[in-house]
């Protein structure tokens, strides 16, 4: 049989013209999941063994695929733990995962059936139109046309461009409630769906409400149909309800109080960014949704007047409960997706809606126009099947992080920025985090500046960023200035950034007459992160430059050690100021000892714990084996081979080794006039 016979079948219309809208859709909106996939095979297997296991899957599911992680992890226990507080919801979302787990699934396929409900979807669309126009004598086209207005929607984008939603399971059980014949198929959607996703409870409601409208007979009560058609589904509803909170209540997400505070009244969401997202929600399908509310109403009576009502209702309470309790604002709208139908019988009974071709147009226009992922006060455009895949570059770029934790993999953690930016190149986290490890690499400061520069232009309240290029700027020659602008414009954009304050401070202290200003700032950093050791640290080193503050230099190097024990060089610094004052040369030992235990190769440490020992009686021997290590750990410092050779003198018998340290110290600084003199009252 050739395939045009086939076609004349209609469920092989039907197919044919459901996979068309199904690719068309899929290419416009949905990244490339095969790059996805290839891009990071090698990528993985180069990494793992340096990382451990499950950072290296953190780091591939994340951002715009995180939950997909989790999703993986519940398939191999249901029980898992969500330690990320945005996919703590997904914790009793439980039919994908304990279905992929039931059937040995791989976990491609598990995250794959969020795609295969997309083209179950689009494919119900179709059938939905096909059918119509075959009643009404309508062109097939028709079929395509509403598969892709309502397919270009949150429904699809979120399930098929970010991995592990089920968007689009949630959209068929809400359409199967609204529109399915059998009453079991009814009562399947209502056992399975709040499981996909327990929103599916807040729009089963609006879903019965259309039913009710689709199924309106004059002849039959309302009290009739309620116990024939809507008892059974909101019975299951309610059992779930109560099954779910006593299993886990909120299972670990927000309440409804804070919800309110975050949603409702917070002030971090314009009303424009929540128009945004719900326009983002459902697109051209919102043309669909007007006039099912419109046309509902005109055609009322008697017998519809009260549905038309509930149904207005409906969709504004149960759009502004999805959009007030969620921070994917555009995701919400899936609750309205029962009405699109419902328009869609309704408007193609117009005559202005075939005689200006509107299906086609709006079809093309839902094709044409970027769509949007928009998440609190974030719009970030839809990946399409052509360009890089937002999921691979945040993929490149956390791989490079994870590899920076690791000593010795810097060139590695470079590979990885740099093929992040060649596969995106204004991707400004990868900017700057390329610029991190250049900056630490001899020779390779200006090419930092110059990414640090960029991801600035990409991003010009990367607060961040301008923070690092201070730091930068600050260890180069003349250009303090510069380094004060950037710290500044850092506070500027985040006044609550912690560390920028800390570091705008260890600036000043270095700038004539702006001590007060810099102990300004370390007092506003510790009000902002109280616990911050390298603060109080910091704060230590110039309370101890300044007259008279040394004992509050020795309270901050204190607190510094209370918060991290772990600080060799707070130890140090520690040891020096209380070796100065009476009676506590002992507590200046220990913190020298303490110092050397976590650093064995700290010079300084050894060369000032070795002057504290050669003031003690019978504890030069120790004095000298410490100066020399210092001697050994700094062959090229003048100053050691001066102690050494001090300490040396001593004894008469090693004089001669204090005067090959008093001549070394010579030769390393010719102008060493105390080592001169040393030398020369020695050879008396």
């Amino acid at each position: 049989m050739s395939f045009s016979a086939v076609l004349r079948y209609p469920a092989a219309r039907i197919a044919a013209l459901g996979v068309l809208a199904c690719v068309l859709l899929t290419v416009r909106f949905s990244p490339n999941w095969a790059s996805f996939y290839y891009g990071l095979r090698d990528a993985r297997a180069h990494v793992s063994g340096i990382v451990p296991g499950a950072a290296v899957d953190k780091a591939v599911f994340s951002a715009f695929a995180a939950r997909g992680y989790y999703v993986l992890e519940q398939s191999k226990d249901l029980n898992a733990q969500i330690d990320d507080a945005n996919h703590k919801i997904v914790r009793w979302r439980l039919l994908m995962p304990a279905l992929g787990r039931l059937l040995h699934l791989p976990g491609w396929l598990i995250l794959g059936l969020a795609h295969l409900g997309c083209w179950v979807l689009v494919t119900v669309w179709v059938a939905m139109a096909y059918r119509q126009a075959g009643t009404e004598g309508r062109p097939a086209r028709d079929a395509l046309c509403l598969g892709v207005i309502a397919g270009a929607g949150a429904p699809f984008f979120t399930s098929m461009g970010l991995l592990g939603y089920y968007d689009s399971w949630l959209a068929l059980g809400l359409l199967a409630v609204a529109v399915a014949k059998p009453r079991p198929v009814v009562w399947l959607a209502c056992l399975l769906a709040p499981w996909v996703d327990e929103r599916f409870v807040i729009g089963l409601p609006l879903a019965l409400c259309v039913r009710r409208i689709g199924d309106l007979d004059p002849a039959a009560s309302r009290w009739s149909w309620l116990k024939q058609q809507a008892l059974v589904p909101l019975g299951l509803a309610t059992a779930y309800t109560v099954l779910r909170l006593k299993l886990g209540g909120a299972g670990g997400s927000q309440t409804m109080s804070q919800y309110l505070e975050q949603f409702v009244y917070s002030g971090g969401i314009s009303l424009g960014e929540r128009l945004l997202g719900v326009w983002e929600g459902l697109r051209f399908g919102w043309v669909l949704v007007v006039v099912a509310l419109v046309g509902t109403w005109r055609s009322g009576g008697p017998g519809r007047s009260l549905e038309a009502g509930l149904l207005a209702a409906g969709v504004v309470l149960t759009g502004l409960v999805g959009l007030f309790t969620a921070l994917d604002m555009s995701r919400s709208m899936v609750l309205l997706v029962p009405v699109v139908p419902l328009g869609w019988r309704l408007v193609t009974c117009a005559a202005w809606w075939n005689r200006y071709y509107a299906a086609p147009v709006l079809a093309g226009l839902a094709l044409l126009l970027p769509a949007r992922h928009v998440v609190g006060s974030h719009a970030r455009r839809v990946d399409n099947f052509w360009s890089p895949a937002s999921a691979l570059v945040v993929s490149h770029n956390n791989l490079g992080l994870a590899l920076i934790e690791n000593p010795g993999r810097e060139a590695e953690a470079l590979a990885h920025f740099t093929k992040t930016l060649r596969i995106d190149p204004e991707y400004a986290e990868a900017h700057n985090n390329l610029a991190l490890i250049l900056a630490k690499l001899p020779g390779r400061q200006s090419e930092a500046l110059a990414h640090y520069a960029e991801a600035l232009r990409l991003k010009p309240d990367f607060a961040e960023v301008h923070n690092n290029t201070g730091l930068l700027l600050a260890t180069m020659p003349g250009r303090k200035a510069e380094a004060l602008t950037h710290f500044t414009g850092a506070l500027r954009l985040n006044p609550g950034y912690a560390e920028a304050h800390n570091n705008l401070a260890n600036l000043l202290g270095t700038m004539p007459g702006r001590q007060e200003e810099a102990l300004g700032h370390y007092a506003e950093t510790l009000r902002l992160k109280p616990d911050y050791a390298a603060a109080h640290y910091n704060r230590a080193i110039l309370l101890e430059a300044m007259p008279g503050r040394q004992p509050e230099a020795l309270v901050q190097y204190a607190e510094a050690l209370r918060l991290k024990p772990d600080l060799p060089e707070a130890h140090n610094n520690l040891a020096l100021l209380l070796a100065g004052l009476p009676g506590r040369r002992d507590e200046a030992l220990a913190h020298y000892a303490e110092a050397l235990r976590l650093k064995p190769d700290f010079a300084a440490a050894h060369n000032n714990v070795a002057t504290v020992l050669a003031a003690i009686p019978g504890r030069q021997t120790e004095a000298i084996a410490h100066f020399a290590e210092a001697v050994r750990l700094l062959p090229l410092n003048p100053s050691v081979h001066f102690n050494l050779a001090g300490q040396l003198e001593r004894f008469a018998d090693r004089r001669a080794e204090a005067e090959t340290h008093y001549r070394q110290a010579i030769s390393l600084d010719p102008n060493f006039k105390a080592a001169r003199e040393a030398l020369e009252r020695l050879s008396k």
